[in-house]
């Protein structure tokens, strides 16, 4: 896993599908996350951990430009992920600062709106937040 996108990755590869065919790209990768990677570098994996799904391998994967997204995973934030502090911050300082970065949001947004905002950016590793 190198973080670019995979030259073999089906078009349009921002469409989710869950990966389950051994002779598609992503397939590796997500094998070789599950069986290794998280045993070698459990810190490339935040949030995963030996117990996580095929569907939360593949929606990291998504966020380094690897996989496309699964069909039906979703994650709101919680205190203590990468992605909370994100989301606070911009909900917080961020939409003050620099508003121009959140067209679509205002201060009176909610936190699964700016989590949105922060997944289609591919920003704080923010997973689809549920309910959106």
């Amino acid at each position: 896993v190198n973080g670019k996108p995979h030259a073999g990755c089906p078009m349009p590869c921002n469409l989710c599908r869950t990966v389950s065919e051994a002779s598609e790209p992503c397939y590796t990768d997500i094998e070789w996350a599950m069986k290794h990677g998280i045993n070698l570098h459990p810190e490339w994996y935040p949030g995963l951990n030996k117990q996580s799904s095929r569907e939360e391998f593949q929606g990291f994967l998504n966020t380094q430009g690897t996989c496309p997204p699964p069909c039906g995973l979703c994650h709101t934030a919680e205190e203590g992920e990468r992605c909370y502090q994100g989301v606070e911050w911009a909900k917080t300082h961020g939409i003050k600062k620099n508003p121009g970065w959140y067209p679509d949001l205002n201060e009176s947004s909610t936190f699964e709106e700016f989590q949105l905002h922060l997944h289609q950016g591919h920003y704080e590793q923010c997973p689809r937040p549920c309910g959106m």
